[in-house]
């Protein structure tokens, strides 16, 4: 009966659990209070696996991990779209590059602004691997919404795609267009 919330769950609760914190101790107590026995093997099976996973590791860091290990391994699905590892970390590595040409480093906020696309989750973790924070910005968004959050966090750059160019505030910032620059 529960077993499909279990496989949902287990992810995050080995996540969770990995750091040491009593907050997330006691979080996995009440989830695990609420599972069957039978679910409850399960899940102490399954949170073996991550348990040579460090407390805490940066999302960048991880796909580089998987890269190493399972490098043709499919890391994103989209609408029929299917991207390797291997791909994702070149494509994210070349972003990295350019981001850091235009002066992007630790802490640089870096303005995002894409619909739910595969380029939304290569351009973070492009802004990610080049030690920028990243900024998202809802292209739905009125305009001078946009510009109120582009001028409050100081985004010396904006990833985007050259269709929402229109929709987008005038900016100072650098914009790159992942749809029109060489990417892929």
């Amino acid at each position: 009966m529960y077993s499909e919330s279990v496989k949902m769950s287990k992810r995050e609760i080995a996540l969770t659990t990995s750091d040491g914190h009593s907050e997330n101790q006691q979080r996995e107590e009440r989830v695990t209070s609420c599972l069957e026995a039978a679910d409850r093997g399960t899940l102490a099976m399954s949170s073996t696996i991550y348990a040579d996973r460090p407390r805490a590791i940066c999302v960048h860091h991880l796909v580089s991990r998987l890269v190493t290990a399972i490098p043709d391994s499919p890391a994103l699905v989209m609408q029929g779209q299917v991207v390797s590892y291997r791909e994702l970390d070149q494509w994210s590595n070349r972003i990295a590059r350019y981001l850091c040409s235009l002066g992007v480093g630790p802490e640089v906020p870096v303005g995002i602004c894409l619909e739910r696309s595969l380029d939304l989750l290569i351009g973070l973790l492009g802004i990610l691997k080049s030690g920028g924070a990243y900024v998202p910005l809802d292209p739905a968004h009125p305009a001078e919404r946009l510009a109120f959050m582009m001028n409050d966090a100081q985004v010396p750059v904006l990833i985007t795609r050259y269709g929402l160019l229109d929709t987008l505030p005038q900016t100072s910032a650098q914009v790159v267009c992942l749809d029109r620059d060489q990417w892929r």
